[in-house]
């Protein structure tokens, strides 16, 4: 006997895996495989449950992304809230629709008084300065601008604004929004402003000084060349009718007449000598620097080659490091050494085994050259007096000299960029140094 309900099976797992995925098990299916119109049925609801399942899938996971992408937002929106920078959102047609605290801040409008509002509400007048027509170019391309704006806020007052705006696009590539960041830096620029002025005014100022040293170098030069006039002729008489003196009393026995016309002599000439000395003092200030090769080893073999011609029974040893060559002004160098191994000629003048080293050597990184001697020597309480104009740190009965000699060699070295200095003990002799710029030698010693 047949049962009276051959369908009855298939319909209740059918019915029962729809009431499954009623409840939200989109994983269910029924599972039948007949081929009746229940079959049917079942694989047309399976095929919908596949659908909906992966739909739902996609669901979910773009509500997670949607979620995240809230909490990115959201974190944005605070970033942006809290920003010490103005920022300000138009849309597409340049009408505010968001501004941060720090816009109102900086502006003095509030949100609902700039929301709906063109920015060009901040230009300082109706014109639209060329920053702005740049800016419209710019942004009209669809590319970022960035420059600095002079604004107006609500009080009148002017600020400057360091601005930087980014459009934004649609899928299509069309500008639906711009999004614009400002710092206001009008401290900046006032401190700019400043010191634009302080330049000015220090460029003013020197170039004053410069017209009164220039006034007063050529008055000086015309003061020295007339002392140096009205000095020579005078000195001339007095050098002159004492030597007549001088004559016409040799053989008398007044040996005091003598004596004092003999020191008249010797202090016209030292003031003569002296005269000379600050003359050329003078010059060197005024002297443009020619610059050439100058081989300073060369240089002082001649000058002490010179000064053992001129002294032929002194016994002097003398050592000349080989390949000094610098590039500097020939015929003051020349002066420099001539001064410097002089001093050390005459300040070993009472030393049996008198040594003098010309050389160079590394100090602080720096090619210093050097005059080395073991003479008489300077008390280094006394070395800020060296290069001074008269300054004499031994007797003039001990050794001659006008004490303008290192004077001028100090300003020879200035004009050459460079410095001088001394290193010595009293009776162990003395060390000058001097520095000058493009120095080009041979390895040190």
């Amino acid at each position: 006997m047949s049962h009276p309900y051959p369908h009855r099976r298939p319909l209740q797992k059918l019915t029962e895996a729809s009431t499954y995925f009623a409840e939200g098990r989109y994983e269910t299916r029924s599972k039948i495989a007949s081929k009746d119109e229940i079959g049917q049925l079942a694989a047309a609801f399976d095929h919908m449950a596949e659908e909906i399942e992966r739909d739902v899938h996609q669901i979910s996971d773009d509500m997670r992304e949607l979620k995240q992408s809230e909490v990115s937002l959201r974190k944005l929106s605070q970033v942006v809230e809290h920003s010490p920078a103005s920022v300000f959102i138009t849309d597409a047609t340049g009408n505010i629709e968001y501004v941060n605290p720090s816009f109102s801040e900086i502006t003095g409008y509030t949100r609902n008084e700039a929301v709906g509002r063109n920015p060009g509400f901040l230009a300082l007048d109706s014109t639209v300065p060329e920053p702005c027509r740049e800016l419209s170019h710019v942004i009209a391309s669809g590319r970022e601008w960035h420059g600095v704006l002079l604004s107006r806020k609500k009080n009148g007052e002017h600020y400057w604004g360091e601005t930087h705006i980014m459009p934004l696009k649609d899928d299509q590539g069309r500008i639906t929004h711009l999004i614009a960041m400002q710092e206001d830096i009008t401290e900046r620029k006032r401190a700019e402003e400043q010191l634009h002025l302080f330049n000015a005014e220090l460029e003013q100022r020197v170039a004053e000084r410069t017209r009164q040293l220039t006034t007063a170098n050529k008055e000086l030069e015309a003061f020295s060349y007339s002392v140096a006039h009205d000095l020579r002729s005078p000195l001339r008489g007095i050098n002159g009718f004492a030597q007549l003196i001088e004559e016409g009393c040799h053989g008398c026995k007044k040996a005091a007449v003598m004596d004092h016309l003999g020191r008249i002599r010797r202090a016209s000439a030292r003031m003569g000598d002296l005269i000379d000395d600050l003359l050329n003092l003078v010059q060197v200030a005024r002297t443009p620097l020619h610059r050439a090769t100058a081989d300073l080893s060369d240089m002082a073999r001649y000058i002490l080659a010179e000064l053992a011609a001129s002294e032929p029974a002194r016994h002097v040893r003398y050592e000349v490091q080989d390949g000094l060559v610098v590039t500097g002004d020939p015929s003051l160098l020349n002066d420099v050494l001539a001064n410097l191994l002089g001093n050390a000629w005459k300040f070993t003048a009472r030393r049996e085994d008198a040594s003098i080293v010309f050389g160079s050597r590394m100090v602080n990184g720096e090619t210093a050259f050097f005059v080395a001697d073991n003479g008489a020597g300077v008390d280094m309480k006394y070395a800020d007096r060296l290069f001074g104009v008269f300054q004499r740190l031994h007797g003039a009965k001990d050794y001659e000299g006008t004490g303008i000699g290192l004077a001028t060699v100090q300003r020879i070295i200035h004009l050459h960029g460079g410095r001088i200095w001394a290193e010595g003990n009293i009776g162990k002799g003395a060390t000058f140094y001097f520095v000058i710029s493009s120095t080009s030698t041979s390895p040190m010693i």
